[in-house]
């Protein structure tokens, strides 16, 4: 039995205990109610890691198209480029100098976490601390020769020495052509500077025998035709499970043998389940994640977005955002002597575009430094 003492305190506590449950509840009703009003009137950028005509800009446009109707208040999202360093420039961006209020969102390099754990320079993000929204899908990677070149296969390249198209020193393509020729003995030449629209353009010109900068979905899109008509020859997928639908093209992992050797092409291959995803600064408000990862769901099942998807022939293997931020905490740090031996083979030198081609017009361009003017 209580004493005469217990029993109003207890109710003092009992009182106390409701008013915080009630306070409690305003409180999230009204942190939700905010979340819904933010977007009304507001205009969104979709900040793109690359220039114009690849996957990565055919996906962050088409999230431009169909993602603000699923938001509360249906802003008006506009795609940006923000091209740089595989990337990286995009992702220094989102991280240290957007808002952190969900009005500026970003589709950026799956291999950012890659080059995260291999310490290489110009990184001033970390990966794991992105609000990531959701995946359009993932990605098989290939390396595709045009039909003239003496390479037909995977085998001849191993005898004969083509010049290929890839990225920047941090794309995933220039990492897949450098472990290639270290670990199995292909004699690819690796020419950097072409965005993979002007790969494509760089193998009909023959500027190029081969690109590594194309993706399954990039390939079915903008060249629908060039598989069915024998233009280029599929040498390789790049991808943890190869796709049956180029049954002539080994899977790299099925090429490799050894432990340390399988555990680097891991590292390198597994940005693949990432593939094409949309993410958020850091920092944001959890309500508002939740509703910009709600939103992303709701715009993978829309009828408008999946049609549109299908005319332009690119894949949708949807991942939701919750899925993927436990992938990028959950993955392991590369051990100290893996790191070293990947960062070995990285930094091996390649031609650019521009060396190699004395000036092609299809060589990516620097931006010109503005001069300081004197006071």
């Amino acid at each position: 039995m209580l004493s005469k003492f217990e029993t109003p305190f207890r109710a003092m506590r009992l009182g106390a205990l409701a008013f915080a449950v009630a306070v409690g509840g305003m409180v999230l009703g009204t942190s939700s109610v905010m979340a819904k009003d933010f977007y009304k009137g507001k205009k969104v950028q979709v900040l793109i890691g690359y220039r114009p005509g690849g996957s990565y800009g055919t996906y962050g446009r088409l999230l431009a198209r169909h993602m603000g109707v699923n938001i509360p208040g249906k802003p008006t999202l506009i795609p940006k480029n923000k091209p740089g360093a595989g990337s990286l420039v995009a992702s220094n961006y989102l991280y240290n100098v957007a808002p952190k209020d969900g009005t500026v969102l970003g589709v950026v390099g799956q291999s950012v976490y890659l080059m995260q754990q291999l310490k290489r320079p110009k990184i001033k993000f970390d990966a794991r601390k992105f609000n990531w929204l959701g995946r359009f899908s993932d990605v098989t990677s290939l390396v595709v020769a045009w039909h003239t070149s003496k390479v037909k296969n995977f085998e001849d390249a191993k005898v004969h020495s083509i010049p290929v198209a890839v990225g920047g020193t941090l794309s995933g393509s220039t990492l897949y052509i450098s472990f290639m020729n270290e670990l199995m003995g292909t004699r690819f030449k690796a020419i950097k500077g072409y965005s993979s629209a002007s790969a494509f353009l760089a193998m009909e010109r023959t500027e190029v025998d081969a690109s590594a900068s194309v993706s399954a979905t990039s390939l079915k899109s903008r060249a629908p035709t060039w598989i069915s008509e024998k233009k280029v020859n599929v040498l390789i997928q790049v991808g943890m499970n190869p796709s049956p639908e180029f049954p002539n093209a080994p899977g790299i992992m099925s090429l490799i043998k050894g432990k340390n050797e399988r555990a680097m092409l891991e590292a390198i291959v597994g940005p693949n389940m990432v593939g094409r995803s949309a993410m958020a600064p850091p920092g944001l408000p959890a309500a508002r994640v939740a509703l910009l990862r709600t939103a992303f769901d709701n715009m993978s099942k829309s009828k408008a977005y999946l049609e549109e998807a299908k005319r332009l022939r690119v894949q949708i293997n949807h991942m939701s955002g919750t899925d993927l931020q436990k992938y990028f905490a959950t993955t392991p740090d590369l051990s100290a002597d893996l790191v070293k031996e990947m960062n070995r083979i990285v930094k091996k030198k390649h031609l650019t575009c521009k060396q190699f081609t004395k000036g092609s017009k299809l060589c990516k361009k620097k931006k010109k430094k503005k001069k300081k003017k004197s006071s």
